[in-house]
């Protein structure tokens, strides 16, 4: 393996590169002397299309490969480095968690045997885009809570016009968004 150094910048190639960009020939090796790796045709053109990636990339991709050893295109690379980085085996971003959402069943209370989930949709005043929502539904054809699963019995509780609407009570509503709400769960 040989290190070429040009400008702070290293060139690792492995033997068998060299010997592929080397001219075929024993006789067109004896009579070609270069001086520098610049100097050589061959390499010239790898050595232009490597300057003009290194120069595009930002500074923080650029310290990001340093060190290491590098194939055209740059961009790749850079892919590589950070799906390494992310998705190693104690999950994303190295937190050692998988799931990025918590499920529905983490949440609520179990829907009852004879329950289905409907889409329900908030009622939307003037121009405001409708909300859409899963909600339990009896066999009655009555609402559930979106949290205790019990009956809702508030006035709007089958054409619901707030998310308020979808709980049974305001202490459902305000456990259902303490649970779901992730400045919460960060602290």
């Amino acid at each position: 393996m040989r290190i070429f150094m040009d400008a702070k910048i290293t060139f690792v190639y492995s033997s068998e590169d060299l010997e592929l960009l080397s001219p075929a020939d024993a006789d067109e090796k004896q009579g070609i002397e270069f001086t520098s790796v610049k100097d050589n045709p061959a390499y010239r053109n790898a050595l232009l299309d490597f300057a003009n990636e290194w120069k595009n990339l930002r500074s923080i991709e650029r310290n990001k490969l340093l060190g290491k050893p590098l194939q055209l295109p740059l961009d790749v690379e850079l892919c590589y480095l950070s799906e390494s980085n992310n998705h190693n085996n104690k999950g994303l971003i190295n937190g050692g968690s998988k799931r990025r959402m918590t499920p529905l069943v983490d949440i609520s209370y179990p829907l009852p045997p004879d329950a289905v989930w409907k889409k329900v949709f908030l009622r939307s005043g003037r121009g405001k885009k409708e909300k859409e929502y899963t909600q339990g539904w009896s066999p009655e054809d009555e609402p559930l809570c979106k949290l205790c699963q019990k009956q809702c019995m508030g006035n709007n509780a089958k054409t619901p016009e707030y998310f308020e609407d979808l709980f049974c009570n305001l202490v459902c509503y305000q456990e259902y968004r303490m649970r779901t709400s992730n400045r919460f769960l960060r602290q």
